[in-house]
């Protein structure tokens, strides 16, 4: 039972809220969309957690125990009939209701929520100039970003995420497929099949989960790496004949299938959702998919864009092609642009290959990084003098939050942990073995902040926040709680203008010859619920959220150029 709803009063509240929409003109014409909110609504007011499409079929179909969820679709197309209903009565007549129930994908227990005010929107993430494509509604797009290891291993990712109300981080995108596409230079999508999101860089990449069950010709949906409608990467799921996975590119008019484009997607049958990457380097593009996010394969063909794309965007897309399939829901989560090292060459590499991030060296020497597996390592473990590292990039203009996972058994003083950097002073947040073990929260030379770490230095989450100006930390032990470190400080302590924020590690003297534990970085995606998503991880990601306010289109979506 949701936790918010144990009182009788606000028990009896929710049913009043449940017969007004079984009243309204979306509900009142369907008698099965009627039973089934009716049924599943009372099954989660008497506190059960789980209904199956077999329980279903018998109770609101009447089809009997004989019913079998691989055979027929009945209940999952009923459940996202549900789902577009629930969205058309709050953008109507429910828009003021005070509560609000909504039946999450891959669910038939609905959620109840006790509506409150939106949080304001506290800034605004600048676009190219010109004709905007698909704009975002009101939703919040963070940017993620990665790092480095010293010793061993590290993964970096950067990119943006929309952040969800709750703190630990679930983002989410949803769009409904309707009749229309972008392909051969004709534009007849619908106005909100596309949802655009920043610039991506000559060695950036794209990537999300993607919950997605074509069952008609052409449902799609998937990732975009997008310059215009003659000039996009698309990779995702398809339903042709059945579903398929495809990684395939339009250029001069022509949408490029070399053999290879599709592959069967047995996933995208029972439900299940899929990973999805396309990797950027230069003018050539890969593509991989991961079942949990972890491990990744390559899938496709690699793909050469002949025409320029500079001005390319991150984008999310779903529709029907230009059949007239029935409407079906696309959802994105994890959504994320950057950076990241799985699928490289093992040996010897250059961080200054990546565009747009760069290695510092306080004391101007030379930095040794490899590749090795998934990892991009910094190999300072044999040094008997001072020696600091950060692998930083620019930090975006607005707000923004850096997270990284950190593995890391600090000894003689050395520390690991993120860093903001300006002309004027540093921000870190960092763990290192004061105290017998601290997580601490310092502006360098000035002030400082330090919380106990547990014993034996497990795995930490960490976590800096850039809010109206002002830097912030906390830190988790499971990737969804998070405790707050009391230090903040404001930006223009560190400058006025630009600066820089990624991974720090530093090494002491105190001891010279002593030796050095290596600093591990992972991320596990916050409030994921994938199982043993930190252990033998080799991912490290930090986080940039950036906030995007709604625009109003200019002109149609056609003659936007999409």
């Amino acid at each position: 039972m949701n936790p918010q709803l144990s009182a009788v009063s606000e028990i009896a509240e929710t049913r009043r809220q449940v017969q007004k929409i079984l009243a309204s003109t979306e509900f009142a014409p369907s008698r099965q969309l009627r039973d089934f909110l009716l049924y599943i609504s009372e099954a989660a007011l008497q506190g059960r957690t789980h209904l199956d499409q077999i329980e279903i079929a018998d109770q609101v179909l009447k089809r009997g125990k004989e019913f079998s969820p691989l055979d027929d679709a009945s209940v999952r197309k009923l459940g996202t009939a549900l789902r577009q209903r629930l969205q058309k009565y709050y953008d109507t007549e429910g828009a003021d209701d005070p509560i609000r129930v909504t039946l999450p994908v891959r669910s038939y227990i609905p959620n109840f929520e006790v509506r409150q005010a939106a949080p304001a929107i506290v800034a605004e993430l600048a676009v190219a100039p010109g004709p905007s494509v698909v704009q975002p509604r009101s939703r919040r797009w963070i940017l993620v970003g990665g790092a480095a290891a010293v010793a061993t291993a590290a993964t970096a990712v950067t990119g943006w995420w929309w952040r969800g109300r709750s703190d630990d981080v679930r983002p989410a995108f949803t769009i409904h497929t309707r009749q229309g596409d972008v392909m051969h230079s004709v534009n007849d999508i619908a106005p909100d099949a596309i949802l655009l999101g920043p610039r991506i860089g000559e060695s950036d990449e794209v990537t999300t989960r993607l919950v997605f069950t074509p069952e008609r010709a052409t449902q799609q949906a998937g990732l975009l790496i997008y310059g215009d409608a003659d000039r996009y990467v698309k990779l995702g799921r398809q339903f042709l004949a059945r579903p398929q996975l495809e990684f395939g590119m339009e250029s001069y008019g022509r949408y490029t299938k070399p053999a290879g484009t599709f592959a069967y997607d047995p996933d995208a049958q029972t439900g299940d959702p899929v990973w999805l990457t396309i990797r950027r380097e230069k003018s050539e593009y890969r593509a991989f998919i991961s079942n949990e996010g972890l491990h990744w394969r390559p899938f496709g063909n690699v793909l050469s864009m002949p025409q320029s794309m500079a001005d390319a965007r991150a984008a999310l897309f779903a529709h029907n092609g230009r059949s007239n399939a029935p409407s079906t829901e696309a959802r994105f989560d994890r959504v994320g642009v950057g950076l990241s090292f799985h699928n490289r060459p093992v040996g010897p590499a250059d961080p200054g290959q990546f565009a747009g991030w760069r290695t510092l060296s306080a004391e101007g020497r030379e930095t040794r990084a490899s590749f090795d597996g998934e990892a991009l390592v910094f190999d300072n473990s044999t040094e008997d003098s001072t020696r600091t590292v950060d692998f930083l990039r620019r930090a975006p203009d607005g707000d923004w939050t850096l997270v990284t996972r950190l593995d890391f058994l600090s000894m003689n003083g050395s520390t690991a942990g993120l860093s903001a950097v300006g002309p004027k002073g540093r921000f870190r947040l960092i763990g290192w073995d004061l105290d017998g073990g601290s997580i601490t929260a310092e502006h360098l030379g000035s002030r400082q902040f330090n919380m106990k770490d547990a014993e034996g230095a497990p795995p930490v989450t960490l976590r800096m926040t850039c809010r109206s100006g002002e830097l912030s930390c906390s830190f988790s032990r499971d990737d969804r709680r998070f405790e707050e470190i009391p230090l903040r400080i404001p930006v223009r302590e560190l400058t006025t203008g630009e600066y820089s924020i990624g991974l720090h590690v530093s090494i002491s003297s105190w001891k010279p010859g002593d030796p050095r534990v290596p600093a591990r970085f992972f991320l596990r995606s916050p409030g994921s619920s994938l199982p043993n998503a930190a252990r033998g991880c080799r991912h490290c990601k930090v986080l940039i959220h950036l906030y995007i306010r709604r625009r109003e289109r200019q002109g149609t979506t056609r003659n936007a150029g999409l």
